[in-house]
């Protein structure tokens, strides 16, 4: 009899033997046994298996469609939409988002290479580690929908946070900050943390390195978890919370609290600029070592202000610290040790997005709320998920497409 994984850190139990399932360990921790690429009648039914995958992932392709159905629904083009310009996002996405896997896939064959091997050549052992990875019927599997759902999703996601200002003008900027003054003891946070950075340009620059890895950070954090061996409870609650946090947090909170942020304050026509100061400093500072938020910035106000386009303009709740925060969650259940990094990457993000002029603070801590909130949702319905007759069948079947799994079952 086989037992699924119903809870983070218990094995799967085939006979008398135990199976690790923990996903980092999967992955980047010991060397294991690569289960051969199926063909015959296998490989038929693994393909049957991959289409019932979306199903079981049904959660996440619910939320997908939803949003999707927001947007086509109530949410307005961009001035400029025409075809060629959806079909060149789209492309965009794609790229963006296979691009970004397969460093998340590189980091970690290259932390499993430098723990556990010593080979000759690094970029052929790599090589072999990432084609093992992927050439395991269970991985892609459970890997392939995720990816195809989550490029589906980013779609309406970033329609919906360009037509912000659209739907609702930025608003809400100067109630943020004055928010922010109130709960900060009379001063905006940036300025708490001014006499720290305006010590050297170095720690600027530290702060927008961190921030710019906040995308491959998703991703080796989104590579363990979807590209799994197995199909667990911990993994549908992660993915479930993940969906969770972009559809409301990024789509519906962001349109109804509409503000730009810190960079934007004085382009908007409010003054006076709490944030002159702030501004000068960071200008200052990429005379001498690239800030790149200063850029960024820059290009997304021209966009906005000079062909009335918005690139993302769209500050609360702040993605960045919400889902840097269940990295965070996700980690700890996944290795103790990737939490401690990413909980400093977590923290580096929060004042990062303070003091680069991103965010206030209050944005992050909705943003953190969201994620709390999402979390605790999650569990029990992804353990309602999982007690399903079909989840259960489509795990069991999944298992079996395990060589290891079969040998010690006999």
């Amino acid at each position: 009899m086989v037992l699924t994984n119903n809870q983070p850190g218990l094995p799967i139990m085939a006979g008398n033997q135990q199976q690790d399932t923990n996903p980092m360990h999967e992955i980047a921790g010991q060397p294991q046994t690569i289960a051969r690429p199926l063909t015959g009648p296998g490989k038929l039914a693994n393909s049957r298996l991959l289409v019932k995958s979306f199903a079981i992932q049904g959660l996440s392709v619910g939320i997908t469609l939803i949003v999707l159905t927001i947007y086509l629904t109530f949410y307005p083009s961009q001035p400029d939409q025409s075809l060629l310009k959806t079909l060149i996002l789209i492309g965009g996405l794609i790229t963006a988002t296979l691009g970004a896997f397969l460093g998340g896939l590189f980091l970690l064959s290259f932390y499993h290479v430098a723990r556990y091997q010593k080979p000759k050549s690094a970029i052929v052992a790599i090589a072999k580690q990432c084609w093992h990875i992927m050439s395991e019927p269970q991985r892609r599997t459970l890997g392939l929908p995720f990816l195809t759902t989550l490029i589906v999703f980013m779609y309406p996601f970033v329609e919906i946070k360009n037509s912000v200002p659209l739907i609702v003008p930025y608003a809400w900027n100067e109630p943020f900050h004055n928010l922010d003054v109130w709960m900060h003891f009379g001063k905006a946070p940036w300025e708490w943390l001014h006499p720290l950075f305006s010590q050297s340009p170095y720690l600027v620059f530290v702060l927008n390195l961190n921030y710019n890895f906040w995308f491959f950070t998703m991703w080796i954090v989104l590579v363990p978890f979807a590209f799994t061996t197995s199909n667990t409870v911990l993994r549908t609650r992660f993915f479930l919370a993940f969906f969770l946090i972009w559809a409301i947090g990024g789509s519906v909170l962001a349109t109804w609290f509409s503000s730009a942020g810190p960079a934007f304050y004085s382009k908007l026509g409010l003054t006076p600029d709490p944030y002159a100061g702030l501004i000068t400093y960071l200008n200052q500072v990429n005379e001498i070592v690239p800030v790149w938020a200063i850029d960024l910035q820059n290009e997304m106000w021209e966009q906005f202000k000079g062909h009335g386009i918005n690139v993302g303009i769209s500050t609360m709740p702040s993605m960045h610290n919400a889902t840097a925060l269940l990295f965070v969650i996700g980690g700890w259940h996944l290795s103790k040790k990737m939490a401690i990094p990413l909980a400093l990457h977590c923290f580096l993000i929060y004042i990062g997005s303070i003091y680069l002029a991103w965010r206030y603070a209050v944005d992050a801590y909705l943003g953190w709320l969201v994620t709390i909130v999402a979390w605790l949702v999650a569990g029990p319905i992804a353990r309602w998920w999982h007690n399903r007759p079909s989840v259960v069948e489509f795990t069991r079947q999944l298992e079996t497409l395990n060589p290891m799994a079969k040998q010690m079952a006999k």
